[in-house]
This record gives C-alpha cells, structure tokens and sequence, in this order.
C-alpha cells in the first residue's frame, strides 16, 4: 500500500511493523502518556481484528469496493 500511496502523492513513506508495546511508548513520547495510552490502545484493537467485520460499504454507496490501485490512479492528477 505504501508503494501506491508514494506513487500517487509524490511522497517517500516507509511501512515499519511494531509491536503495541513500541508503539505505546513512541505515541507517548509524541503525545503524552493518556492520549498515547488512548492511541496505541485503539491499534492494539484494530491490530487484533476488534473491527473484522461485514462490510455495507457497497450498499451504503452503491458500488463495490475498489483495489488500492485503482483507488489511487483515481486520485492522481
């Protein structure tokens, strides 16, 4: 994804996996220990699948979902 995303904006961004206990400590660092604790808590959900759910995006819009390359060549000027 983040070739895409490079590729489309014109920038120079780099995946770097962690753990939730590194990522916990370098959101507080950035933004303090609640809203880092607070931040890092909603990726531990997310990175634990809390959010794998049944998809009504293509009934809420009326069309299916598009790839990440086809999201991103829409988007390129």
């Amino acid at each position: 994804m983040t070739d895409f995303l490079n590729q489309a904006v014109g920038t120079q961004l780099d995946y770097r996996s962690m753990s939730v206990a590194d990522y916990r400590e370098e959101r507080i660092g950035v933004l303090g220990q609640f809203l880092g604790t607070v931040i890092a808590g909603i990726y531990e959900c997310i990175r634990n699948g809390a959010l794998d759910n049944p998809s009504d995006f293509e009934v809420a819009t009326g069309r299916p979902h598009q790839s990440w390359d086809e999201f991103f060549r829409s988007i390129r000027p």
